[in-house]
């Protein structure tokens, strides 16, 4: 919302007296004036100055910041059809809904963003108001994702004196209030579809602002902000903590964005505004240092980063920049990311650019659309951390028609940077209406699904070459990598955001291979996934949906029941954080298929397993191993190699969709120690299997996606060296159209 766009407008806002008599719109305007903060700021002194231009030079380092434009070269972004949508838009009042959703849907397509702005939370709130179900509900019919910012009433955030002790300072009792929020979330949860459907709950908004944090009665002396840093973090810390204790995974809890330039003192005088008490002179990211210092694990408990990373030439200060040197603005939530030591995901809840707001550089009505489209994409779209963006505002008569935020004015009239979004959002493959200017999917024929597996060394020359002609040629790729990320898993990420391709892209550690040996396979999958989340390099959590994690490796065929109960409890662990899962890893010629034992894949856990993946919008998976064993790659078939059958054959009997499964034979290949050579040989054996094996020719069930090829790593024999000689005949295979 914008009544704390007041990061270039100070720390009060003072335009002359409110009245009761005044319009509500225009005392919210009378709260944001935002042509003071860059005197504001200037005025903080030297210090301020120095500590600026020194972040401002790492973003610069960091983030490609180059001439003041952002490039695309130094993040990592999705892939459009398995990312969710980024596209969104900010409301900040609930007249109109059903009119605004189909506004916000026409922008923002299916699954984009909207965020609600429900004003009105205080410690006597015990349910939430109807008009705020009635929002959520219209949002969620409208195939919107929903981000709720709750928040006190306009023009009375007094949280501080709605402590349970107000005999301190600060405050760090905050449980009425924490119960009046879980109170409104158990009410908007109502309306919100259950499975694959979630509400973003953000808590509060800017508290570094001291018309957002403010005492409703006033104290013997102001307020430091290290004070109202120390008061919303205990605040946030037991909200989040009791929402999170419904035990509802649909909900997701984020903090407060902060405002990039708060304030160093608020006069804590009994208004919102104090005058010259209420001092600026503080970023948003000292802020979070602040909170952190009293309550370390505060960011522990968001499951998001909510930010206002609006468009600015430093941080804290010139705000509504062009552009060209718009840079530290628009990256800015990268400093939150690094200051909270967490690539959560983000949402940007306001940014944008305004067309008549007094006191910022200029900004035409087609330079707002050009430069949004350009923040698009080269900055939020190309950076996977980035989930949503919803600029501030859709319609308002004051910060819209009046300050130039709106995408559509409240007479209807439509800006120009409501069109060139749309047309960009369907560009990038997004619907309703999608205009796919680049292949979603490869338009030749599936060639050949084995790629290779890599690890933390090994010969791997020519999978840079393998990976990108695959990529130019509109051919997936497959790739796996354990342990580390390393580089070449950082250009497969990189080639399927810019192609859209689906490539196939795995990743394992080998300190995870066996689960827990436990009773309940429950509590075993919840202690795992501590463990698999704990040897993820540091990039991985970035990439969640570019990459898909093999939970374990090779796992006793004798436990199968036990393993599907893991399976199912693990996955929906993964799924409920984003991440795409394969499970099992059963070895070369297992789990049992009714010949040597009862067959895993018609038990009764296992059928359960199979249910919830085939449900799981391809987020579930199955990884197999196959070899032949020998350097006959029919050795044995289909017991071996095309073992996978019957796995297909038990989802048919079970009555689960084709197709609906993915399965992944994340190790593939002849002999642990040897691959067949001269590689037309090892070429001619994978066109077999692909091709001329009848029925069990992979080329005839799309849903087994990729092969990795045993092995280009280390091991105790030279099969890197070997299988390294296959890496561009099968690139040169993959692309041929013979």
């Amino acid at each position: 919302m914008f009544e704390s766009r007041d990061v270039t407008g100070g720390c009060s806002a003072k335009n002359g007296a409110q009245t009761d008599s005044e319009p509500l719109e225009r005392q919210r305007s009378n709260r944001c004036q935002m042509g003071r903060w860059a005197t504001c700021f200037r005025a903080a002194g030297a210090m301020l100055v120095y500590t600026t231009l020194a972040r401002l030079t790492e973003v610069v380092t960091a983030f490609g910041v180059v001439g003041g434009n952002p490039t695309n070269s130094a993040r990592l972004a999705q892939d459009t059809p398995l990312r969710p949508n980024p596209f969104g838009i900010g409301l900040v009042n609930l007249w109109g809904v059903p009119s605004q959703m189909d506004l916000a849907r026409g922008l923002a397509g299916d699954r984009g963003w909207v965020l609600l702005t429900l004003a009105g939370v205080d410690n006597t709130t015990t349910s939430a108001p109807a008009d705020w179900v009635a929002a959520v509900q219209q949002a969620t019919q409208h195939n919107l994702s929903v981000v709720v910012r709750l928040s006190p009433p306009w023009g009375a955030a007094y949280f501080r004196d709605e402590a349970d002790d107000l005999s301190v300072t600060p405050r760090t009792q905050f449980s009425g209030l924490a119960q009046a929020h879980v109170a409104v979330v158990k009410g908007l949860l109502t309306v919100v579809p259950v499975g694959g459907t979630s509400l973003y709950v953000q808590v509060g908004n800017e508290p570094n602002l001291c018309y957002e944090w403010a005492c409703e009665v006033s104290t013997p002396s102001p307020l430091s902000s290290a004070i109202i840093a120390a008061e919303y973090a205990h605040f946030f810390s037991q909200t989040a903590a009791a929402i999170k204790a419904l035990g509802d995974p649909r909900v997701k809890v984020g903090a407060a964005a902060l405002a990039p330039g708060g304030c160093v003192q608020c006069g804590c005088c009994g208004s919102p505004n104090c005058g010259a008490l209420d001092k600026p002179g503080a970023t948003g990211v000292e802020f979070m240092g602040q909170m952190m210092s009293v309550v370390p694990t505060v960011y522990e408990g968001a499951d998001f980063l909510a930010s206002h990373s609006y468009p600015a030439s430093g941080i804290g200060f010139g705000f509504n920049a062009p552009y060209p040197s718009a840079g530290p603005g628009l990256t800015y939530y990268t400093l939150e990311l690094a200051k909270i030591g967490r690539d959560i995901p983000v949402l940007i809840t306001e940014t944008g650019w305004a067309t008549s707001q007094q006191g910022l550089p200029p900004c035409t009505e087609d330079d707002k659309a050009t430069w949004t489209v350009a923040a698009y994409t080269e900055v939020w779209t190309n950076d996977s951390r980035v989930l949503g963006v919803m600029p501030f505002m859709l319609q308002d008569a004051t910060w819209g028609d009046k300050d130039g935020f709106e995408y559509v004015k409240t007479n209807g009239q439509v800006a120009p940077v409501y069109g060139a979004v749309a047309t960009l959002r369907k560009q990038q493959g997004y619907g309703p209406n999608a205009v796919v200017t680049t292949p979603v999917r490869s338009t030749l024929p599936r060639k050949n699904i084995v790629g290779f597996h890599l690890g933390p060394g090994g010969k791997q020359d020519g999978v840079d070459v393998y990976l990108k002609e695959l990529d130019a040629a509109g051919v997936p790729f497959s790739i796996k990598n354990v342990n580390e990320f390393g580089a070449l898993l950082h250009l497969a990420c990189q080639l399927k955001n810019k192609s859209r391709i689906p490539h196939e892209i795995i990743w394992r550690s080998t300190n995870t291979d066996v689960p827990p040996n436990m009773p309940n396979a429950t509590a075993a999958a919840e202690a795992h996934w501590v463990r698999v989340k704990s040897n993820m390099p540091q990039e991985l959590p970035g990439v969640k949906d570019l990459v898909a994690i093999e939970v374990i490796n090779e796992p006793d065929q004798d436990k199968c029941g036990w393993l599907s109960n893991f399976s199912l409890a693990i996955s929906k662990l993964a799924v409920a954080e984003g991440w795409t899962i394969f499970n099992y890893g059963w070895s070369t010629g297992t789990p049992h298929v009714g010949a040597s034992g009862p067959s895993c894949w018609t038990q009764p856990e296992t059928k359960a397993f199979l249910s919830y993946a085939a449900a799981s919008n391809s987020k579930v998976g199955i990884a197999l191993h196959e070899y032949s064993l020998t350097l006959n790659i029919t050795s044995q078939w289909p017991w071996l190699l095309g073992r996978y059958h019957f796995l297909l054959d038990a989802m048919a009997a079970q009555g689960l969709p084709k197709g609906s499964i993915p399965i992944s034979i994340t190790e593939w290949g002849w002999t642990e120690c040897d691959v067949k050579l001269p590689p037309t040989e090892g070429v001619s054996d994978v066109d077999l299997v692909m091709h001329r094996m009848g029925e069990y020719s992979y080329d005839q069930h799309p849903e087994v996606r990729s092969a990795m090829m045993w092995y280009l790593g280390p091991w105790h024999c030279p099969i890197s060296n070997n299988a390294d000689q296959l890496v561009l005949p099968i690139a040169n295979y993959s692309t041929s159209s013979k």
